[in-house]
């Protein structure tokens, strides 16, 4: 296809996917071409394009994943060329930027994996770091001389101050040295160097950056300098032989999945200037088994330790806080875990999959317990659940196959669709306080439950609770709201118990001007004694009343003034 003469511009996304596109010819009256402007072209036959002389710009994507461009000639008047531009060509060969390039932006020639060769021009002052991650096969990046911003050392791009190593051609060799002087390892600089088996860096070694040694899948070991403090998302990801890590004692940063995927690390000791454990550092490292938290750790990210299928258990420092999704998600090996005191909320499927957990200790400050928390933890057999847990997520405890019961907390109000699904074993649930809304088929596939025992009134339900065979007796107490013969479609019974219970959510219950109003249930029983003490510290019981108990229910007015700052009931049989 031929342009014709006197067009300007080329829209963005103009020829878009245009896959059966072979070859297009741009007039020199052509200034811009936009974003994305032949994205996916030339994918069936190679096309050599050749830019007009008086463009100005490569906007960004602008022949991204034309996979069959196999050669590209760059203007003269072009000074910069977007991000993305040429990324995934796979055909392309070699890259010559002119002189009148300034900048070349993020992976502009990323993931290009034929590409040899690399010059950039005297113009040059502006490399962003990835603009070449992840070409396999380049041997050599060479430099004009008179450049004043990047020089060449034997076909490794540096900075011109030969501070920051920019980057390393993946094919040049097996090992390399890195030169004194180098404070810095630039982004993505060594990413996807597949034949790379060892690194050496100097003692100067400051700042390791983002992806810096990403996919380097024969990286066996590196030995980092003293003096870092410094390793960026990514830096090591996917890094598949990597077996032995030391992170130097003055590291005060340590970025998201930094080590995910090192499937071969067997242990790691965190130093004390790391704070938070971010989004997936450890995600993926299937062989790690041991991991040594510094006290001032205060949280951890999502995914953290997620698919770490070798780590049989890790101590939380007591200053975490913060649990992210994910973040022991599918450790099968982890038996034990407290969580610390200042943990709230348990994010979605923070132990999913943890099939070897037996016990978990929850903090007594607990109010939420997120979607596929603890899914198909299946060698849990009880659980304790805090009195402060508000809500509980769907399928939070969903095919933990080994509980046989569950006493929820007073303080549970919502329990999420599927909470307890699949618990095979599962024979009773006693529900406290009161529960004002229940998911749909939260009991699903429960075939042994044979009692549900409420202790509040009736909750709203979404729909069905028991499917798959469950059949089990819904027990209420006496004097709570909202109960039928039936409920979710299963009989219900009076829940006679050995010891009366107060019904603190008794709609009369409560100081009132004739006095403090109480309600007793105690099902199967003819009387009740209420006592009353004014110190909890050191309560001297006293009986106040011994009341008939009618249709399971006693009620009973105080009219005692309101002199003391505290006053405790209770209920006991005669």
């Amino acid at each position: 296809m031929s342009i014709p003469e006197g067009v300007t511009e080329i829209g963005d996304g103009a020829f878009q996917s245009c896959e059966r596109l072979a070859g297009i010819t741009l007039p020199e009256s052509i200034l811009r071409i936009g974003t994305g402007a032949f994205i996916g072209c030339f994918t069936v036959s190679p096309a050599h394009v050749r830019l007009p002389a008086g463009l100005a710009a490569v906007e960004g994507m602008a022949f991204a994943f034309c996979r069959n461009l196999t050669g590209i000639e760059i203007g003269g008047r072009v000074a910069w060329i977007g991000e993305g531009a040429f990324q995934h060509c796979d055909s392309l060969e070699r890259v010559d930027i002119p002189d009148g390039v300034v900048e070349i932006q993020g992976e502009a020639f990323g993931f290009c994996p034929r590409l040899r060769e690399v010059t950039i021009g005297a113009g040059t002052r502006r490399i962003v770091e990835g603009a070449f991650r992840n070409c396999p096969s380049v041997a050599s990046v060479g430099v004009a001389e008179s450049n004043p911003a990047y020089t060449s050392v034997e076909g490794v791009l540096f900075d011109k101050a030969r501070e920051t190593l920019v980057v390393f051609p993946a094919a040049k060799a097996t090992s390399y040295t890195v030169p004194p002087g180098v404070i810095r390892i630039g982004s993505w600089a060594f990413s996807d160097c597949r034949t790379l088996t060892g690194v050496f860096l100097p003692d100067g070694i400051t700042h390791i950056g983002n992806g810096a040694f990403s996919d380097c899948q024969t990286l066996r070991g590196i030995a980092l300098p003293a003096g870092l403090v410094h390793i960026g998302s990514e830096a090591f990801a996917n890094c598949a032989a990597l077996a032995d890590i030391d992170l130097p004692a003055g590291l005060t940063h340590l970025g998201d999945w930094a080590f995910s995927n090192c499937g071969s690390i067997p242990r790691v000791r965190i130093p004390d200037g790391i704070t938070t454990i971010g989004d997936g550092v450890f995600s993926g490292c299937a062989s790690l088994s041991s991991v040594d938290l510094p006290s001032g750790i205060t949280g951890l990210g999502t995914y953290a330790f997620n698919f770490c299928f070798s780590l049989p258990a890790i101590e939380l420092p007591g200053g975490v806080t913060r649990l992210g999704d994910w973040a022991f998600n599918n450790c099968q090996s982890l038996i034990a875990m407290r969580i610390p005191e200042g943990v709230t909320e348990i994010g979605t499927g923070t132990f999913a999959a943890c099939y070897a957990l037996t016990h978990v200790t929850l903090p007594a400050g607990l109010t939420s317990i997120g979607h596929e928390a603890f899914r198909s933890c299946r060698s849990i057999a009880s659980i304790d659940f805090p009195a402060g847990v508000r809500q509980i997520g769907t399928s939070a405890f969903s095919s933990c196959e080994s509980l046989t019961s569950l006493t929820l907390p007073d303080g549970l109000t919502r329990i999420g669709h599927w909470a307890f699904g699949h618990l095979y074993q599962l024979t009773q649930v006693d529900i406290r306080g009161n529960v004002r809304w229940m998911g749909s088929e939260v009991f699903d596939g429960c075939w042994s439950l044979a009692s549900v025992r409420f202790e509040g009134n009736a909750p709203e339900i979404h729909d069905n609770l028991f499917t798959l065979g469950a059949d089990p007796t819904i027990y209420h107490l006496p004097g709570t709201l909202g109960w039928e013969p039936t409920f979710s479609g299963k009989p219900t019974a009076l829940w006679i118990r050995p010891d009366p219970v107060l019904l603190a959510r008794d709609p009369l219950f409560g100081r009132r001007p004739d006095g403090f109003h109480l309600a007793v249930a105690w099902a199967g029983q003819p009387t009740v004694v209420v006592e009353s003490a004014a110190d909890l510290s050191d309560p001297q019981w006293t009986p106040v009343a011994t009341l008939p108990v009618t249709n399971g229910v006693a009620r009973f007015i105080d009219p005692t003034p309101f002199d003391s700052p505290t006053r405790l009931y209770r209920a006991r049989g005669p």
